[in-house]
């Protein structure tokens, strides 16, 4: 995180995973500051109500930080993401929770002008049958999450960045799993003569997993990079999807397609300007 220059403090770093809080490092011995626990609003009266994903997102023009984390949810609770706006010294400024199709960990996130887009692929938690084993610390929450490429969709979600939460939901037509959004960017269409028409155009480009297999299959290989059979390495495609927002909530997918088609195969495809 960033500190104003005049208080003479340091940068703070932290190391962030995907199921849990942050733990704060010396910057420049990495020894441990604080163990692993929730950030906190400047004056510590609230603190951020969720785990905190390793891949936040930092505003290039204010130095806000937005960040999303999973809510364990079991039995019949309702499932639900948690969305939080830091600044850029890390002091939480505000949070909301929206809700989920399924119990999913949401691994990245894209951010725009005005919103912040979430992919949600069918890998999720089907139920808490295993949750005495997570408390006790003999499984993972990973090993709880389950492949419903079969019978389930994946979803898109966009939330505002002034409040938080959630303002449209798109299911997608075919299976989709990534780990990563490369990029994102909005702009509003243009009604009749110069006006804008209050629709926004969202364009978001993914590291998608090629081909969409088990993603069993996927966390197996990249547990173990080195012993992967020979033609059954998963990459990435880099692929564009294109949606319309309207103001009354209703959203939906215009288009999808791959960028780059000729780029090398890799974990996450390098942008050559050639083919922006």
């Amino acid at each position: 995180t960033d500190n104003d220059d005049d208080d003479g403090l340091p940068p703070r770093l932290f190391a962030l995973c995907e199921g849990g809080h942050p733990i704060e490092l010396d910057p420049k011995t990495l020894d441990v500051v604080r163990n692993e626990a929730p950030l906190t609003s400047a004056d510590g009266s609230d603190r951020v109500r969720s785990f905190f994903s390793a891949h936040f997102q930092r505003c290039p023009v204010t130095g806000d930080i937005y960040n999303h984390g999973f809510l364990i949810r079991p039995g019949p609770l309702p499932k639900q993401i948690n969305v939080c706006k830091l600044s850029a010294d890390g002091s939480l400024i505000a949070q909301a929770k929206s809700s989920l199709p399924f119990d999913c960990i949401t691994h990245d996130s894209g951010m725009t002008s005005n919103h912040l887009v979430f992919f949600l692929p069918p890998y999720y938690i089907p139920n808490y049958d295993g949750l005495p084993s997570l408390v006790s610390g003999t499984s993972t929450l990973g090993d709880l999450l389950e492949w419903h490429g079969d019978d389930d969709t994946a979803y898109v979600q966009i939330h505002s960045r002034d409040c938080l939460t959630m303002r449209w939901r798109i299911a997608l037509p075919d299976v989709t799993s990534l780990y990563h959004i490369v990029d994102a960017y909005e702009f509003e269409e243009v009604g009749d003569g110069s006006t804008t028409s209050g629709t926004i155009c969202l364009k978001v480009r993914i590291a998608q997993h090629d081909p969409p297999r088990s993603r069993a299959i996927v966390e197996q290989q990249f547990s173990n990079q080195y012993e992967v059979a020979a033609g059954e390495r998963i990459n990435a495609v880099l692929r564009e999807f294109t949606f319309r927002l309207e103001k009354d909530g209703e959203g939906t997918l215009i288009d999808t397609g791959s960028v780059a088609k000729d780029s090398a195969p890799c974990e996450f495809p390098v942008v050559n300007s050639a083919f922006c």
